[in-house]
């Protein structure tokens, strides 16, 4: 491995706060940012196919007690997770992994620090907007 760090990126903020316009910028902006798909076991609304991995209850369970997931979290009774091996892929592969996640699991993946100890900084960004003022 070079010398220089891997970077994951996350966008972090409440619901309407904007990280999927932020994410979108990015991506326009530079080809080596990739957004991560989340696992989660909420249906599927016709928008967001390209943003999610829809998987069942028992699927989502047995990856959480097989420790696939760097972070994860439960809104509305449906579970979302970022699967770990999608983020050290897209590092081998010379990209930049952003990921949309909450406060919780910006959390869990700091408070961890167990992804190539010392070698990936994680960049993390609160947006703290509200959307009835926008």
């Amino acid at each position: 491995m070079n010398d220089r760090k891997q970077t994951i990126l996350i966008l972090s903020g409440f619901s309407g706060s904007g990280k999927t316009t932020a994410c979108n910028l990015l991506l326009e902006e530079n080809d080596r940012y990739i957004k991560l798909k989340t696992h989660t076991t909420r249906p599927q609304r016709y928008y967001d196919e390209n943003d999610y991995v829809f998987i069942t209850e028992k699927q989502f369970q047995e990856n959480l007690a097989a420790g696939l997931y760097c972070e994860y979290t439960s809104y509305a009774n449906n579970h979302y997770g970022t699967v770990e091996k999608d983020i050290l892929d897209n590092l081998d592969g010379g990209k930049i992994p952003i990921l949309l996640i909450d406060f919780k699991g910006l959390l869990q993946i700091q408070e961890k620090n167990y992804i190539r100890k010392g070698e990936i900084e994680v960049v993390s960004i609160f947006l703290f907007c509200q959307p009835d003022i926008l």
